[in-house]
C-alpha cells in the first residue's frame, strides 16, 4: 500500500511548556511534516534564546526568532515574571547576545517564504500558539500574504474566549498583542480560514497525569525536566 501522505504544518510558538509538548506531537507523528517553525514573545520573553532552544531540540525543523511584542500596554502578571525566570535557567542562550536585529526580523520573512514556496497551493496548515505579533508582520508584509494566500489550507489559533463563557478576563495570547489579534483576525484574506481554540476549549481538554507522562517519555526533549519548570 501507498504510504498516506504527510499533512504539512508550520507553527508559530512563544515556547511555552504546553507548546513544546505539542510541537512534540506532531514532530514525532509520522503523517505530520513540520518543515518550519518560528518564535514570538509572549510565555517566553526573548524569540532568539526561544530559537536557539527549538532549534536544538526539534532538528528536523527550519527555527527563526521572531518578534517581541513592541507596544506592551497590559500589566505582565506576576506569575509570568517567575515562570519566565525558570525557563531562562533552562534555555538561556550561550552566545551572550539575545537582541534580534533588522537582519533576523528580514529572516523571519525569507525563511517562511523559501518553506511556503516548496509547497503546492492549500497544502499547509498554520498553527499558531502564541501573540500573533509575528503573524501580523507576515500580513502586512505584501509578498509574505500573498504567499500565505496561495499555500495556506487553513490556520489554527490558540486564542480568545468562547462568546457564552461569561468571562470579562481577557485571554492570555490576545492580550498580550491585541492590536496584532485584530489586524490577523480581520484580514479578508485569511478570516475565512481561521479557527479559534479559545481558553475554555482548553480547560475542558486538559490530558491526564498518564497521557502527559506517555507524551513525555517518547518526546525529543525528554532529557529536559519538566519539573524544572
Amino acid at each position: 500500500m501507498t504510504p498516506p501522505k504527510k499533512k504539512t504544518v508550520i507553527i508559530d510558538s512563544d515556547s511555552g511548556f504546553d507548546d513544546i509538548l505539542a510541537i512534540s506531537a506532531l514532530i514525532n507523528n509520522p503523517t505530520i511534516s513540520v518543515p518550519f517553525i518560528s518564535t514570538v514573545g509572549g510565555i517566553h520573553e526573548c524569540p532568539y534564546r526561544a530559537s536557539k532552544f527549538l532549534d536544538m531540540i526539534y532538528p528536523s525543523a527550519t527555527v527563526v526568532a521572531g518578534l517581541s511584542i513592541q507596544d506592551v500596554s497590559n500589566e505582565v502578571p506576576s506569575w509570568l515574571f517567575e515562570y519566565r525566570r525558570k525557563l531562562d535557567t533552562i534555555v538561556s542562550s550561550n552566545n551572550g547576545d539575545d537582541n534580534i536585529n533588522e537582519d533576523d526580523t528580514l529572516e523571519l520573512h525569507t525563511s517562511l517564504q523559501q518553506t511556503l514556496r516548496q509547497y503546492p497551493d492549500l497544502s499547509i496548515d498554520l498553527l499558531c500558539l502564541g501573540p500573533l505579533t509575528n503573524v501580523a508582520s507576515w500580513v502586512n508584509n505584501e509578498e509574505t500574504l500573498s504567499l500565505l494566500d496561495n499555500k495556506l489550507k487553513s490556520i489554527c489559533i490558540m486564542g480568545g474566549n468562547t462568546p457564552d463563557s461569561n468571562n470579562d478576563k481577557a485571554e492570555f495570547n490576545f492580550a498580550q498583542d491585541p492590536k496584532a489579534a485584530k489586524i490577523v483576525l480581520t484580514n479578508p484574506i485569511l478570516s475565512n480560514r481561521i479557527s479559534l481554540v479559545t481558553a475554555q476549549a482548553c480547560s475542558k481538554n486538559v490530558i491526564g497525569d498518564q497521557a502527559w507522562e506517555d507524551y513525555r517519555k517518547v518526546s525529543s526533549w525528554q532529557r529536559y525536566s519538566i519539573k524544572s519548570i
